[in-house]
């Protein structure tokens, strides 16, 4: 600690990627490799870490960065994807704006940029069960509404097909 501000000496940014966070870029890296000769072949994959507070932000008033951005480029269009890996118990539902961003996304903020190559997009990694939220519900609405569970072993091929269709 420094002695005159009582800040640290040594800062790590952005902070630790917590379990959800690195088992994301994991699983990423994985579906990469398995899938470069297919469904991503030709096309240039980059997963950005997104700084909180700093870094690409909405709904000012409560500050929502999501965690990642992916972009694909498949050499006519660039798909720019926002994307959280969370647990959503805490969340108001499928109705919540951190869910609905894909909405604001595609219906506001993509015809503004008046470049039909750039396709913007956001999902939400729910770290729950989706055992646990199954009352707010069927899986085709979570999936609808771009929320994709960690914990199925195709999430990732969900996310990725829908992405560049």
């Amino acid at each position: 600690m420094d002695k005159d501000t009582n800040e640290p000496l040594i800062k790590i940014s952005p902070v630790a990627l917590n379990v959800g966070e690195s088992t994301f870029v994991k699983h990423v890296r994985k579906y990469y490799n398995e899938h470069k000769e297919d469904t991503l072949k030709g096309k240039d994959v980059y997963l950005l870490r997104n700084e909180s507070r700093i870094g690409i932000g909405f709904f000012e008033a409560s500050n929502f960065y999501p965690d990642f951005i992916l972009w694909v480029n498949d050499g006519v269009k660039q798909h720019v994807t926002f994307i959280d890996p969370k647990g959503i118990r805490i969340l108001q539902g499928l109705k919540d704006p951190k869910i609905q961003l894909f909405r604001q996304l595609q219906e506001e903020v993509q015809p503004s940029l008046g470049d039909p190559d750039i396709v913007l997009d956001s999902y939400i990694v729910s770290n729950t069960d989706y055992k646990d939220v199954s009352f707010w519900a069927s899986r085709p609405e979570f999936t609808d509404s771009h929320v994709i569970f960690q914990h199925d072993d195709n999430y990732l091929d969900v996310m990725f097909k829908k992405i560049l269709e």
